[in-house]
């Protein structure tokens, strides 16, 4: 999803496929020559932060840290609750598995039976 925003001045836009930027476009910038400095740039936004703040790392997309603490908090919750949490090791495991299929089929070309790994 992008969002734009124009105005008489110029224009913001964000995309949320590469949440560490921010594009702008001014029209203040000079036309000439031929183009001159006009056209969209890419302003760096996230992870500027003298030490020790610097954490996590500036490749880390907006939202990282909030995603792992959530990916906690809900295993916490199951034990907490005397559940079992969700995903399993078991469905780690078929997913594990299923890749492994994926990739032997794309690396052999053909179609691979897609079976459980308890089926073998």
């Amino acid at each position: 999803m992008r969002l734009e925003i124009h105005g008489a001045r110029g224009a913001l836009r964000f995309n949320t496929m590469q949440p560490n930027y921010l594009e702008t476009y001014s029209l203040s910038d000079p036309e000439e020559p031929l183009g001159g400095m006009r056209g969209w740039r890419r302003i760096d936004t996230v992870h500027r932060y003298p030490k020790p703040g610097g954490w996590p790392g500036p490749k880390f997309a907006v939202g990282w840290i909030r995603s792992h603490i959530h990916c906690l908090y809900s295993f916490v919750e199951a034990v907490a609750a005397g559940r079992p949490a969700h995903p399993s090791l078991q469905e780690g495991i078929r997913l594990q598995y299923l890749l492994e299929q994926i990739r032997e089929s794309a690396r052999e070309r053909a179609w691979k039976r897609a079976t459980r790994p308890n089926e073998r």
